[in-house]
């Protein structure tokens, strides 16, 4: 009840009824109008206020906070972001996984057990499968399978932490891009030379083959983009990694060469 009521007042919010820097109605006139009792208002604004959305204030009105303010961790809000201008933000997310999958690269070479190399030669395989039958669901979640398999790989708990946001914000992009069979097979080419320079365990030959996938994200200045899908069901919570909000109001979902 309280997600549904935190996703029902965040979609205020980004069609500004609420725009940013309003301060909320009380917490009945809000309960009268989601069709919930005061506590779980109350509840909701909290779990609002975790992710920036709103400023609690005390012996005020609560605020909706500004759109830059906003955690960029959150998949919802990040889409939410990028529509409203955060341009940078892409970006930023494509320097902090170059930094951290490239470097982490060596580690991976040398740690990756007989079994990582199974499940990362599994992901491959149905990645390879998924092109053949134009299923880019299935391509873009075994995709970042396998780029989770590779941190995994390097052995280190803080660097599977430090990613594991990050795929939760790029998944709704990987399912749109992976649309294009071209694109497709450029990932399958660029995961395969991934896979084979582990099991020779040539760390150059995957550096090179990584750095170059990043390059030419890099290089496409429209890497991330949104499109119009529908809003999340009752039981999805406010901050769904698949959504976000244009500033219309309308529902978005980011795509992108994410992997």
């Amino acid at each position: 009840m309280t997600a549904r009521a935190a996703a029902d007042l965040l979609d205020l919010i980004l069609d500004q009824t609420f725009p940013p820097g309003a301060s909320l109605p009380s917490e009945t006139e809000l309960a009268e109008r989601l069709g919930v009792s005061r506590l779980t208002v109350r509840e909701a604004i909290k779990s609002l206020a975790g992710t920036r959305v709103i400023v609690v204030r005390q012996g005020r009105s609560s605020m909706v906070n500004e759109v830059e303010e906003w955690s960029p961790l959150e998949p919802r809000l990040f889409a939410a972001r990028v529509a409203r201008g955060s341009d940078s933000l892409p970006a930023q997310i494509l320097e902090v996984r170059r930094i951290v999958e490239v470097e982490a690269l060596p580690l991976a070479v040398e740690r990756c057990t007989d079994t990582q190399r199974e499940v990362l030669a599994d992901a491959l395989r149905w990645m390879r499968e998924a092109h053949a039958a134009d299923d880019p669901t299935t391509f873009a979640e075994n995709a970042l399978r396998f780029r989770s398999g590779l941190i995994a790989a390097a052995g280190n708990v803080y660097l599977e932490a430090l990613l594991a946001p990050l795929t939760d914000i790029v998944m709704p992009a990987a399912h749109e891009a992976h649309a294009d069979p071209g694109l497709r097979q450029r990932v399958l080419d660029v995961h395969g030379e991934l896979l084979a320079a582990v099991e020779a365990g040539d760390v150059p030959r995957a550096r090179a083959v990584l750095t170059g996938h990043f390059e030419k994200q890099r290089a496409d200045p429209m890497w991330l983009r949104t499109r119009q899908i529908s809003r999340p069901t009752s039981s999805t919570s406010a901050t769904t990694p698949s959504t976000s909000a244009s500033s219309n109001g309308t529902a978005t979902s980011s795509s992108a060469d994410a992997t």
